[in-house]
């Protein structure tokens, strides 16, 4: 049996799989043989430990993005709260600031995930009585 490979080497051959996806192509890469980089996948369980990483890797994305929406979403209605204050005192200079309301609004709703805009789709469905087959064949 060859010697153990050092626990740099293997962390080499993991990371290249981890890129790769491939036992053949991280053998060559790394130069060492495809049943030496097998039996480190297998011992070691690359898979699960694959997985596990791209799962941690997915929460701290989401967790990023679930900051960065709250962030805009307080922006947001933080503005909106401006706008309606100044429809409410009359100082309106234009009907940009109507418009600007209706667009933090739209803007508001699609961070939410709810409806930013209003779509109507009208369907129409005709009803064709089926031709009946005549069994005569004169």
């Amino acid at each position: 049996m060859p010697a153990a490979l050092g626990k740099k080497k293997v962390e080499q051959l993991f990371a290249t799989w981890c890129e790769l996806q491939s036992i053949l192509g991280t053998a060559k890469v790394c130069k060492v043989s495809h049943t030496t980089v097998r039996r480190y996948l297998r011992e070691q369980n690359w898979p699960a430990r694959y997985r596990a990483i791209q799962a941690k890797a997915q929460a701290k994305a989401d967790d990023r993005i679930a900051e960065q929406q709250a962030e805009s979403l307080t922006l947001i209605r933080e503005a909106k709260c401006r706008v309606a204050e100044r429809i409410r005192t009359g100082d309106i200079k234009s009907h940009s600031t109507i418009a600007d309301l209706d667009r933090l609004v739209r803007l508001e709703q699609l961070l939410i995930g709810g409806p930013d805009q209003r779509t109507e789709t009208i369907v129409e469905i005709e009803y064709v009585e089926p031709e009946k087959k005549s069994r005569d064949r004169e």
